[in-house]
């Protein structure tokens, strides 16, 4: 469980690298100028939920609190470009 832990937050790191710096750039096709507020979003999501369940993973203690976090960061991340594409295409 803890590989798998420290696995998932890997990943929602390289997600975490590419809304911040795909927002700060405006390059994200799914912000449309709101760029600054998705990296601030993704930065807000990263220091409560990901960095907090990596150093449980790593110290290896709190492990179901560790895969909950982690699991709360993933669905945040995957619903926020969802929700602004749903917005881009109802305007």
């Amino acid at each position: 469980m803890r590989r798998a832990i420290l696995i998932v937050t890997g990943v929602e790191t390289l997600v975490w690298l590419y809304l911040v710096i795909g927002g700060l750039n405006d390059a994200l096709f799914f912000t449309k100028g709101y760029g600054k507020e998705a990296a601030e979003l993704a930065n807000f999501v990263f220091m409560l939920f990901v960095l907090p369940a990596a150093i449980l993973a790593i110290s290896g203690r709190l492990l179901l609190v560790a895969a909950l976090l982690a699991g709360v960061a993933a669905l945040l991340y995957a619903f926020d470009p969802f929700l602004r594409l749903m917005a881009l295409i109802a305007a």
